[in-house]
Formats: C-alpha cells, sequence, structure tokens
C-alpha cells in the first residue's frame, strides 16, 4: 500500500517527463502531473506553467493533455509554439511529436520575423518548414495584406500559395484572384483566374485571367482576355472611361516609367477616342498611346475620333493633363469624315503625313503633307452646294468652334470643282483610290462586371 502511495506522489509532482524519439526527446515540464487512463490508453496531464521541447521547438501552455501511445498532446490555455523565429500563438491546440506538426482548429496567429498570419485554422509542419491554413486567413507585412480562404506556406523558398478569394492590398493597389502564389525573396506573383488589378492613383482597373508579376524588376505580363479601365473625371464633372482589349498586355513601371502594352487584336473604346489595331503603347507618365503597323500585319491600325476615322502605318497620340494635344499619323495617312446630315458624303484626305492640332480637347487645326488627295464638300447654310477634289504637296485647314474655317493648299495645287447636281446619286464616284470604311468599336464588346468599387476603397 506504501508502495502505491508513493508511485502517486511522484506521479503528482515529477516535474519532467522524458519520452525517447529517433528526432529527439520530447520533454514536458510543468507545476503538477497526473497520470490516468483513457481508453486503454496511457494519459498524462500537466498543468500549470507547462512547458513542452523537442528538439528546437518549445511549446508552453497552462495545461497539457499528453497520449503516450500516441505521442500527442493537446495543449490547452494561452499556446505559444516557438521554433527560431517562428511564433505560433493559440487559445487551443495540438502537437504530434511523431511527425513534428502543431495545429489548431480554435484560431491562429503566427509570426516569423518579417510577417504575421491569422486564421481559423492552422498547421505547422516543424520538420518540412510548411504549414497550411484556412479560414479567413490574413497574411501581413508593413507593406502588403493577403486575405485568402486557404494558405500554404512553404518557409525555405519563402513561398505561399493562396486559394479562394485571394486579396492583396498594398499601397494604392489591390490584387483579386482565384488562386495565388508569391516568392517573397524574389518579389515574383502569378496569379490564376478572375484576376483583378486595381490602380488606384491612376484610377485604373486591370482584368484577366492569369498575371505574372515581377516587382523587382518593374514588370508584368497579363494574359487571358485582359482588359483595362481607366476612369477619368472631366472638367464638366462627367466621367470618360477608357477600355482597352487585346489578346494579351504587359505593363514596365519604376519612378521613370508607366507604360503598358496590348498585344494582338486590340480594340479602344472612350468617349472620343476609339482605336482598332494590333498593338498599342500607352505611357502614362509622358501621356503619349502610339500604334503601329508591325511587318506581319495586312491592315492599318485605325483609331476614330469624333465623327472621324483614320488610318496610317504609325499613329502617335499625344496627351497633356489627359486632354488631347495632337494625333500625328505617318505614311500612307487617311481621314474620312461623313456629314451627318449626308450620310452618304464623306469628306477624305489622304498624304504621307497627317496631323491633327487640339485645343482645350477641341481639334483647332490639320496638317496634311506629301501627295495629297483630298475630297472636301460644300455647303450653304447646310445645304450641298458641290465638291472639291483637290492635289497638292501640303495643306493646312483650321477650324472655328468645331466647323472648317480656311483651307490653304500648297505645293503645285490643282482643284476641280463639281457642282451638287452632278454628285446627287453618284457619291461613289467621289471616293479616293484609298478609301475604306471599318466597323468602329462599340463599348458592348468590353461589356463585363467592373469592379469599380475597389478604386475607392481604402487600405
Amino acid at each position: 500500500m506504501k508502495n502505491k502511495f508513493l508511485i502517486l506522489i511522484i506521479l503528482l509532482f515529477l516535474p519532467a517527463i522524458i519520452f525517447s524519439q529517433d528526432r529527439g526527446n520530447l520533454v514536458v515540464i510543468g507545476d503538477s502531473l497526473i497520470g490516468k487512463v483513457i481508453d486503454g490508453e496511457n494519459v498524462r496531464e500537466v498543468i500549470g506553467n507547462v512547458i513542452m521541447t523537442q528538439d528546437e521547438v518549445r511549446i508552453t501552455c497552462d495545461r497539457a493533455v499528453q497520449f503516450i501511445k500516441q505521442n500527442e498532446a493537446e495543449l490547452i490555455g494561452n499556446v505559444v509554439v516557438t521554433q527560431d523565429t517562428i511564433r505560433i500563438k493559440t487559445s487551443r491546440g495540438f502537437y504530434n511529436g511523431n511527425k513534428m506538426i502543431a495545429y489548431s482548429t480554435n484560431g491562429i496567429t503566427l509570426t516569423d520575423g518579417h510577417y504575421h498570419l491569422n486564421s481559423k485554422i492552422g498547421y505547422y509542419y516543424f520538420e518540412e518548414n510548411r504549414s497550411f491554413f484556412t479560414g479567413n486567413v490574413n497574411l501581413y507585412d508593413n507593406e502588403t495584406e493577403m486575405t485568402s480562404d486557404t494558405l500554404y506556406y512553404f518557409d525555405n523558398e519563402n513561398k505561399s500559395i493562396g486559394k479562394g478569394n485571394v486579396k492583396v492590398n498594398s499601397k494604392n493597389s489591390v490584387l483579386i484572384a482565384d488562386s495565388l502564389i508569391n516568392y517573397r525573396d524574389t518579389e515574383i506573383t502569378f496569379a490564376y483566374e478572375n484576376v483583378v488589378i486595381a490602380d488606384k492613383k491612376e484610377s485604373m482597373l486591370i482584368l484577366s485571367d492569369y498575371l505574372e508579376d515581377n516587382k523587382k524588376a518593374g514588370s508584368s505580363k497579363i494574359e487571358g482576355n485582359p482588359l483595362l479601365v481607366q476612369v477619368d473625371t472631366l472638367d464638366n464633372g462627367s466621367l470618360d472611361t477608357l477600355y482597352i482589349k487585346s489578346v494579351s498586355m504587359e505593363s514596365f513601371k519604376d519612378s521613370s516609367k508607366n507604360v503598358l502594352i496590348a498585344k494582338d487584336s486590340v480594340n479602344i473604346f472612350s468617349k472620343n477616342l476609339n482605336s482598332i489595331n494590333s498593338e498599342t503603347y500607352f505611357d502614362q507618365i509622358r501621356g503619349e498611346i502610339r500604334f503601329k503597323k508591325k511587318v506581319e500585319d495586312t491592315a492599318q491600325p485605325i483609331l476614330w475620333y469624333s465623327n472621324s476615322q483614320l488610318s496610317g502605318d504609325s499613329i502617335n497620340i499625344k496627351l497633356i493633363d489627359k486632354k488631347l494635344k495632337d494625333i500625328k499619323v505617318f505614311e500612307n495617312s487617311m481621314l474620312v469624315s461623313r456629314n451627318e446630315k449626308y450620310p452618304e458624303r464623306y469628306e477624305q484626305i489622304s498624304g504621307d503625313s497627317l496631323f491633327l492640332f487640339f485645343m482645350n480637347d477641341t481639334l483647332n487645326n490639320v496638317e496634311v503633307t506629301g501627295k495629297i488627295l483630298s475630297i472636301y464638300y460644300l455647303y450653304d447654310n447646310g445645304e450641298g452646294n458641290g465638291v472639291l477634289k483637290s492635289s497638292g504637296e501640303r495643306m493646312r485647314i483650321g477650324f472655328e468652334d468645331g466647323s472648317v474655317g480656311e483651307v490653304k493648299l500648297y505645293g503645285s495645287p490643282a482643284t476641280e470643282y463639281y457642282p451638287d447636281q452632278k454628285i446627287v446619286g453618284n457619291e461613289r464616284d467621289f471616293l479616293l483610290p484609298t478609301f475604306n470604311l471599318f466597323d468602329r468599336p462599340i463599348k458592348k464588346i468590353f461589356e463585363r462586371k467592373i469592379p469599380f468599387n475597389l478604386l475607392e476603397e481604402k487600405k
């Protein structure tokens, strides 16, 4: 009887229990210990200032229940698990000594020097230096914050994989995707499916199915039906939204440049400007938009401004404070305008180069150079009054209040006049050899569920 009582006293007050494992001893220390048998298994309950160690893993809590055969422990109250710089906190968790896994389903907080993480459920695999979290996962540091349904983290690679409702907030930007892979050291990110990039500073959104972003290099590749949407507030308070749609996009951004290149089957739509081209170069810092016909292209880039269609081998648009300064068309240039009252009549100018100059977003004058041919209709009080066919080497057209003013033709100018009675019913006879009409992009082809609210969110 005395021997049994002595054994019970030792069990109650033994300060340490050592359990031998191949990967290192599991040591548990506490204020008191109770031994019991549950369902045929030996169980030790350690109470008060519990410290559990195995190799470099250290666990503290208020109470621990150790299942000897399974080599597992339930950790209860103010649980803190540490290894090197890793620190895990929860109110209740478990530790598997055979596999060196700590996990909790009662809410978990993890810190590792440069990042912090919160989630409802979490597993940390100490031998493999990896972890898994699910349920309202929030990973953040001083610069970015990522939320997701689940997250896998690999310490050796500094690699995180987020899945389900992934959202990354950083200064002036938001990234949303169904899934995301991030390499913290190289700062390279891959995002997949339902990708949305919101640039609050530029009031710009990009939607796509795939993103590859290299933050250090300042470059991004965007594929999978990408759509760029940029919102601009006009002087009168109304909104003008720019849409750019293409097969793929690339962006290059640093302190001196902010360039986006849209490639293949590019469509552009805004209040006054539309375009179809094979490649668009958009420089936001310099306020330049450029289109250029590539060697393999069969068609020139086409640009529509107001009721005019412009085409040429290359087209450059210059903006100042997001207002049109000029449009320059180079090589095999052509301008076609339709009269609203006489839709079968087309004003036409062709030449080597064609420049449109604007003042306060309003067309001020047009200059054309090199082998000019023009068809220009005359009107008297809004009624047709004949047509002029002209040729020369240089032309200048002035505009007043949006209407044609003075027209000057230089360099061996030649002009033919045809009265209106010879035009009616014969308008097709007054088309230049290079005349061609193209289908202007309509807003419907850009329609998609666009989360404009992301531009308004605060970090």
